[in-house]
């Protein structure tokens, strides 16, 4: 009776002259009146694009413009139990399912691509639950063939999957399905050429990793595998220096560049990501990109102000970054004596900026002088400047601390240390190398410690 009763409301409703663009209606056995929520994804993000009143379990979503293709879902309050859909260019279908297994009863009539995609979830459910019970039946076998035999089903399952979705790929090339699975399956690595060693199919994977990822399709921006391709991508198969994370963001951009859309999206995140980076060469990205895209006119999306202040907020790190040259200066020490930085004989050089009257530097300063001195027989030179405050009290503060290596203190900032350095707070630790090039810059102590055992170990 509830099927049939669904069919009546259908046959109320003209689908195939539809009135607007969209015209998505559902039914639900099962599901309370109230509103439902339709949300889409955006990279790592998800967002509410619309609501609808349910009645009797039905409900319709309905606009005069069609939503942006991608991956959607229906979200149903209080439960917040939810379905993903497709949206493809055409965006008028009807839904009907049960609350009480959403998925496994999911009917859909007028989208191709919806119908392919449940068709594929529920072949996917049926080989997980097959999976599931192999696995706990592999914790508790008693003999080698028993476990030998469980792991071929469980690899005969697997591949059963990857065929499955192979399969509609091929025969569905251009749904936007396909151009899911695509992206989500990734290159396929061929047998290495005769006489490769171990790292080919890594070296291959890498080169080929967006092969099957369009990203000049904004679709895929509106999918959850998107974000998570991306920073598996720059995490974990690019080498972690500012040379190959330029040369890899450059890459995702160049791909992205014919579409508008996905040029904005990729240039945003990708500024985002290395701007907010705690990681050591993030800089040199994040400037990069300000300068060649952001400060070019090249991110109109980017208004007057914003141009500014990041111009602003660039310029003092020139010269600071990460393989640049430090920037020499002279400093009085305790015995009111000039040191000058390029004067110090030593294969590290660490400068640690900080303030007596800073209260991070209150906790860290105790912690550098518990763990340097055992560095500094090892040609490692503590070089401490004092930024702020009275060169008497300073005196009285290093000798109360204890602070080793050379102690130097300019107050006044007239060496213009604060601008060679981009001192804008304290406490700040480099880590220079014998011929002055920055190493290291913004380290905790602990990380500090562990960057000179690195490097000591390694010069051994």
């Amino acid at each position: 009776m509830k099927r049939l009763g669904w069919l009546l409301i259908l046959l109320n409703l003209p689908m195939l002259h539809a009135q607007t663009p969209v015209d998505i209606r559902a039914h639900i056995d099962g599901l309370k009146d109230g509103k439902v929520y339709l949300g889409g994804y955006y990279g790592d993000k998800t967002l509410i694009q619309d609501s609808a009143e349910v009645l009797h379990g039905s409900f319709r979503f309905e606009s005069d413009s069609l939503f942006p293709q991608g991956m959607y879902l229906l979200v149903f309050p209080p439960t917040m139990e939810y379905v993903d859909l497709f949206l493809d260019e055409d965006q008028q279908f009807q839904l009907q399912t049960d609350i009480r297994d959403l998925t496994d009863q999911m009917e859909v009539m007028g989208s191709e691509v919806n119908q392919i995609f449940y068709e594929d979830l529920r072949f996917l459910q049926k080989q997980q639950a097959a999976l599931s019970a192999w696995q706990q039946q592999l914790d508790s076998v008693q003999t080698e063939q028993e476990a030998l035999q469980l792991q071929q089903k469980s690899s005969e399952a697997q591949a059963a999957i990857l065929a499955h979705r192979a399969e509609i790929i091929e025969k569905h090339p251009d749904l936007l399905y396909s151009t899911f699975l695509r992206a989500i399956r990734g290159p396929q690595i061929p047998d290495p050429p005769q006489g490769e060693d171990e790292y080919w199919a890594y070296y291959w994977f890498r080169t080929h990793y967006f092969d099957e990822m369009d990203l000049s399709n904004p679709a895929l921006i509106r999918t959850p595998v998107i974000h998570s391709r991306l920073t598996q991508y720059l995490d974990q198969y690019t080498v972690q220096d500012s040379d190959s994370l330029i040369h890899a963001v450059e890459t995702i951009i160049s791909l992205a560049g014919p579409n508008e859309e996905t040029f904005q999206y990729y240039l945003s995140t990708l500024f985002n990501k290395y701007l907010d980076s705690e990681l050591l060469h993030a800089e040199p990205v994040m400037i990069h990109l300000a300068q060649r895209y952001y400060l070019t006119g090249q991110a109109p999306w980017a208004d007057a102000e914003y141009l500014e202040e990041l111009e602003r907020y660039i310029r003092p790190m020139a010269g600071t970054l990460v393989g640049d040259k430090g920037k020499n200066f002279t400093i009085d020490n305790l015995d009111d004596q000039p040191v000058t930085l390029y004067d110090i004989d030593a294969d590290w050089i660490v400068i640690y900026f900080w303030s007596y009257d800073c209260g991070t530097c209150k906790t860290t300063t105790p912690r550098l002088v518990e763990m340097i001195p055992s560095y500094l027989e090892d040609r490692v030179e503590l070089v401490s400047v004092c930024t702020n405050g009275d060169r008497e009290l300073w005196k009285e503060k290093v000798a109360e601390y204890g602070l080793p290596g050379i102690a130097l203190a300019d107050p006044s900032r007239t060496s213009g240390f604060d601008l060679a350095y981009h001192v804008d707070h304290t406490p700040m630790v480099y880590v220079l190398d014998r011929e002055f090039i920055i190493r290291y810059k913004q380290l905790s102590i602990e990380d500090l410690g562990a960057v000179l055992d690195f490097e000591l170990t390694r010069s051994h």
